[in-house]
């Protein structure tokens, strides 16, 4: 009983801090949580401080969440990562991003990062161990690149050899640099020059008054964002800075990113809040749970009841996960058409090699998938969501994906599909008519059931799983009554 009263004291004494903080963080000057993102934030902090192994599982970064909610919309998938220090955030990036480079000090931490990586097959991150070296080291303050930390526990240490990692990375070729190890205002420094056009540089805790220095030295012409809140596993709040580099598009896009907040729109802030109360959606990639989804699609395929408000999932991506989490073998050759961000992590996680492609959009490989630029029998698993619909020789395009898959390996294949027959008609060319007769501008095709003969034309073995097969419940908890994005393909090549 006496561990149960103190376990409740501990937890009361964590709540009224979180509310207690929140309120000094509206009082404050300048850049402050809104309390749609102070309300939306507490429960992800609160389970923050179950075991570290599962919020290493769960890759929270231990920056802000409202850092975290701006960083998952901005990343890119054919970044590459440079980290000071290392822990949740090393498997968020990596999951999320083409190569992850991290340094850590503390050898029983590195260690345990490193087996988070390998449970779920990470292949894409280099985690290093830096010790520490016992030297004097200047305690001048205004020794502008000191490699000293102020923990007293590292006094008399350099960390010279840990800042200076990053210098094996030629300049301006990172997209993303975080500090948030040892030495930080030295790992700052040293980061200002690796940068790429249109990267990001992070600096977690930037409120402590010893990181000024540093900090004023980044450019003037850098777009700084500032994004103070709550932190996971941390009792009190604190800041991130993140500064974008500009010359490069991500930079406005990622300040329009910024400037459209929640807080513009007082009926998604309400119904935001109602969906905390009322839990009838879950979304089974974020955790998620509420009243409803949000609405998506134009006015041909409007939906109000569609888009996971935190990890933006829709229908198709919740019925494909749902369908398939158990039936894929882990340890892939994923070949991946037209990358959403939000099925990266997934797909990583059931590979050994990862390779995303696309024609026009950033990806690892710019191809044509009627021209796929890979070797016969290369890929054990292709991923195909969304893509067929755009692409004029769609049997071209699935003759390529046949090509390189292995025997026996899979093609996934979404597509929108109304009816059992396919709708085709070359003289629809007009965006407007497009819109009316394919559900969108840049279709060039409607897709009925009959897709299956298409595919097993080109030699695949082919089954349609639905989400009909879901129990009722299922059916309801998700969002996955929308007829348009019920059907999965699963097509083999005969081994």
């Amino acid at each position: 009983m006496s561990e149960i009263r103190s376990r409740i004291k501990q937890a009361g004494r964590r709540a009224r801090g979180y509310f207690e903080h929140a309120m000094l963080s509206r009082r404050e000057s300048g850049p402050k949580p809104s309390w749609f993102e102070l309300a939306c934030s507490f429960v992800p902090w609160w389970r923050s401080f179950e075991a570290e192994e599962e919020l290493t599982k769960h890759s929270l970064p231990w920056i802000t969440f409202p850092a975290v909610s701006f960083l998952r919309r901005s990343l890119r998938p054919y970044w590459r990562v440079f980290e000071f220090g290392s822990g949740a955030s090393t498997v968020f990036f990596a999951l999320r991003c083409r190569e992850v480079y991290a340094v850590e000090h503390d050898i029983v931490w590195a260690e345990k990062v490193q087996r988070s990586l390998d449970s779920l097959s990470i292949v894409n991150c280099r985690l290093r161990h830096i010790e520490a070296e016992m030297k004097l080291v200047s305690l001048d303050l205004a020794d502008r690149l000191r490699y000293r930390s102020k923990c007293e526990r590292w006094a008399g240490c350099s960390f010279e050899s840990y800042v200076r990692s990053i210098d094996d990375h030629a300049d301006r070729s990172l997209d993303l640099v975080v500090v948030d190890g040892r030495a930080r205002e030295a790992c700052l420094r040293h980061a200002i020059s690796k940068v790429s056009p249109g990267g990001m540089l992070v600096l977690d805790n930037s409120e402590r008054a010893r990181y000024q220095a540093a900090m004023s030295e980044v450019p003037n012409n850098w777009f700084r964002l500032e994004f103070p809140g709550p932190c996971a596993r941390t009792e009190f709040f604190t800041k991130t800075t993140v500064w974008i580099v500009p010359e490069g598009p991500l930079a406005k896009e990622s300040m329009a990113q910024q400037t459209k907040t929640a807080s513009g729109d007082k009926g998604a802030r309400i119904r935001h809040l109602l969906a905390l109360a009322f839990k009838q959606r879950r979304c089974p990639f974020c955790g998620w749970f509420g009243y409803r989804f949000g609405p998506f699609g134009n006015k041909m395929t409007y939906r109000a009841d569609a888009q996971c408000p935190i990890c933006g999932s829709l229908e198709r991506h919740r019925a494909v996960f749902l369908l398939l989490k158990d039936k894929i073998s882990p340890n892939q050759k994923v070949l991946h058409a037209a990358p959403e961000p939000l099925m990266i992590s997934w797909l990583v996680s059931l590979s050994c090699e990862y390779l995303n492609f696309d024609l026009y959009n950033p990806a690892m490989r710019q191809m044509d998938i009627t021209q796929i630029e890979l070797p016969d029998g290369c890929m054990t698993l292709v991923w195909c969501s969304h893509v067929l619909e755009h692409v004029p020789n769609d049997r071209k395009a699935l003759s390529e994906i046949f090509r390189v898959l292995t025997p026996g390996g899979l093609l996934v294949l979404q597509v929108p599909i109304r009816g059992d027959t396919t709708y085709e008609d070359a003289a629809v060319v007009s965006e407007a008519d497009r819109r009316e007769k394919f559900l969108q501008e840049d279709h060039v095709r409607l897709y009925g059931l009959d897709l299956k003969g298409r595919v097993e034309e080109c030699g695949f073995e082919c089954e349609i799983l639905s989400t009909l097969q879901l129990p009722e419940a299922e059916q309801i908890l998700y969002a996955l009554k929308t007829a348009l994005y019920r059907e999965v393909f699963v097509c083999r090549k005969p081994a």
